[in-house]
């Protein structure tokens, strides 16, 4: 874009190069970003849809506790989007959002 041409970069920080769309768990499991998981086309395995209530916990960080006996990584899945994904252990979804992207308000 020509009005970028001449902008000044020299002060501009870049922590990395690229695009981050999940990371390798020690356990050797993949665990997708929420925009990771967004790529997903339709996902058949390892899904959790989430209501009303459990979203709004969700996205400001909580750990949810639901009727679930699955275990392992599962995508979240909130009105036909894909948001995320958290750890299933003992009916506990842990959540992965990171804080700096917590909602602080209702959404």
């Amino acid at each position: 874009s020509p009005e970028y041409k001449n902008h000044d970069f020299t002060n501009l920080r870049v922590n990395n190069k690229g695009s981050y769309f999940g990371a390798l768990e020690e356990d050797g499991t993949f665990r997708l970003s929420i925009e990771g998981s967004e790529l997903l086309d339709n996902p058949q395995k390892n899904v959790l849809e989430l209501d009303d209530e459990e979203f709004q916990a969700y996205m400001a960080g909580e750990n949810l506790r639901l009727d679930n006996e699955g275990k392992g990584i599962q995508v979240i899945k909130y009105n036909d989007h894909f948001v995320g994904t958290g750890k299933l252990s003992n009916n506990t979804l842990f959540n992965f959002i990171p804080k700096s992207r917590r909602a602080k308000e209702k959404i």
